[in-house]
Parts: structure tokens; sequence; C-alpha cells
């Protein structure tokens, strides 16, 4: 019989939000208040949906920040994850779709099960002086056009 293969964390939690998690849901936030105007920049908010839908998976595994094992085996912890890969993965169908109504409403409704996770495990959301240097402004290390001159 085939044994299960232990997923080890790489990196904290911390790290995954600030230079992953944030990243992502910001192109879906942006595109709820400015909705893309070209199919390449709605190519990059289905992108970035993607990848915020893996980041939920990731969260489930727990990380190596020193409460990262505890909040994950946390029967609370597993919901939202899952709840954020779920309606990333609903932005990124609006998204192929492009529906702005929809983008707004999976938005509002990603920002109100992030609240509720950081209510009930990190509140004071700091960063542990981790930043992201990148912006929408310029090109995706993965080749995407740099917001496809959509202003």
């Amino acid at each position: 019989a085939a044994t299960a293969v232990q997923i080890k964390p790489v990196i904290s939690i911390n790290v995954l939000m600030v230079k992953f998690v944030d990243q992502a849901a910001d192109a879906i936030w942006t595109a709820a208040i400015h909705p893309p105007k070209r199919a390449c920049a709605w190519d990059q908010v289905e992108y970035r949906a993607t990848q915020l839908a893996t980041t939920g998976t990731l969260l489930r595994v727990g990380g190596t920040g020193p409460l990262d094992m505890q909040w994950s085996e946390e029967p609370n912890w597993a919901p939202f994850a899952d709840k954020m890969s779920a309606l990333a993965l609903a932005a990124a169908q609006a998204a192929r779709d492009r529906n702005v109504a929809a983008i707004k409403t999976v938005g509002d409704q990603l920002i109100l099960n992030c609240e509720a996770c950081h209510r009930a495990f990190k509140p004071e959301i700091p960063t542990q002086n981790i930043i992201t240097h990148l912006s929408h402004a310029v090109p995706l290390a993965e080749g995407l056009p740099p917001n496809c001159g959509d202003k």
C-alpha cells in the first residue's frame, strides 16, 4: 500500500500572505474598482485569481512561522482557506466571462472572508517587515504584459 507523503511548508504563512495572497487578491479588488478594458488585462486578473485559489491549499499545509502549525490545525482554519480558494476560482471565472458585477461581488465576499480569518487568527495584521516589491505597473515575471496599456 502506498503511504501518504507528508508535505512540509518551506515558508511562513506571513510570507505566503504578503508575497502571494496580497498580490493575487489585489488584482481582483483592483478589477472591481477599475474594470479592465482589454482582454489581456482580464487575463491578468484570471491569472492572479488562479494563483489565489492555489494559496488556499498552501495555507492548509501550515508554515514555518511560530504559530503557523498551530493555526493550520485549528478547526476553523481550513474553512477560511477553502472559502478563499472557492472565491478565487469564482473570480477567475468572472474574469474569463469579463463580468464586472461578478468580480465586485466576489471581491466583497473575499474581503469579508479575509477579515473574518484575521479576526480569528491574526487581528493585528503585521507584516513583520516583509514588504512586496511588485506593482501592477511593472511587467510580471511570468511574461504577461504590463497592464496592457490599460490605465
